[in-house]
């Protein structure tokens, strides 16, 4: 072997092992950006279920049977399993939740409470907002679309944003409890 073809090979041996260390390093930086997400999403299912205590909804409704809830998923559900094992763990004799993965503005109309996932649907948004459903999403812009809560990641804590001009339109009271706890109110 030759001094130019040694070279050479030494050369593409720092390629070959520079490409396995970016690659080490992505799959290492996608984990923990994977293993955050569930936590993410806990917090915000523990939330999602906390705000029915929050919220009152219309004497119409309330003659209804509101012991049972349904939760309305619009969009891609990030959930997973992380809602139905907090609803498992935090029902009672006096409510229990059902979840519905909704695909139209029909279905939407069933739910007392429908969790839009980052940017869906709109179109469903337009549909129930002045209903009394409590619409929960992502994004500061989410409240702006017609969205009563919104949840935003800030300092790596998940926190939420409360509209009280959509929850007055739907029909919702929010209970001052709750609006102490949201990150802003916005009127």
């Amino acid at each position: 072997m030759n001094l130019l073809t040694g070279s050479i090979m030494k050369a593409e041996t720092r390629k070959i092992r520079a490409v396995i260390f970016l690659l080490s390093l992505f799959l290492l930086v996608s984990r923990v950006s994977i293993s955050a997400s569930p936590l993410e999403y806990e917090v915000k299912a523990a939330f999602l279920l906390k705000f029915v205590e929050y919220v009152e909804w219309p004497d119409s409704l309330q003659n209804d049977d509101l012991s049972s809830y349904t939760v309305g998923i619009v969009g891609k559900d990030p959930f997973g399993t992380l809602l139905p094992e907090k609803i498992v763990s935090s029902e009672t004799p006096s409510k229990t939740f059902n979840i519905i993965r909704v695909n139209n503005s029909e279905e939407a109309c069933n739910c007392q409470i429908l969790f839009f996932s980052n940017g869906e649907s709109q179109r469903i948004l337009d549909k129930v907002k002045k209903m009394p459903v409590l619409t929960v999403g992502e994004g500061d812009i989410f409240l702006y679309d017609g969205g009563v809560i919104s949840f935003i990641m800030e300092d790596n804590r998940v926190r939420f944003l409360v509209s009280m001009k959509n929850a007055n339109q739907a029909g919702l009271k929010i209970n001052s409890r709750l609006l102490r706890l949201a990150r802003k109110v916005l009127n």
